[in-house]
């Protein structure tokens, strides 16, 4: 037989202990509430050379940052552009939900892994 759940921020203790628990999680809310605790990293994305595509970052709210890793498969040298709140065809793209991002110049399809925070 399996008891209540008592989830650790949940316990009370009796004096000094408490002002000391509750010290403890004061502190793990915040870095909870930081927004590298919400980092994604978003592998393996293929970005068609000269062609946009809407990547689905997850966060539920507008990214801080987005960096993109060194691609890989590349037959020269090119460039990803973030479209921000257009696709590359010019329709509005929701940043809460999904990033618009176009590769150029690369000469073939690359595969990046995106980290957004």
């Amino acid at each position: 037989m399996v008891g209540p759940v008592i989830r650790p921020l949940d316990i009370r203790l009796d004096g000094d202990a408490e002002r000391v628990r509750q010290s403890h999680a004061d502190a793990i809310r915040e870095i909870q509430d930081l927004p590298m605790s919400s980092v994604r990293v978003i592998a393996d994305v293929v970005l068609p050379n000269g062609s946009g595509v809407q990547v689905a970052h997850k966060l539920g709210r507008r990214p801080l940052a987005c960096f993109v890793s060194p691609p890989r498969g590349a037959a020269a040298t090119g460039q990803v552009q973030d479209f921000g709140q257009r696709t590359p065809t010019g329709a509005p793209n929701d940043l809460t939900q999904t990033l618009s991002l176009r590769a150029t110049g690369f000469g073939a399809d690359i595969r990046v892994d995106i980290m957004v925070l």
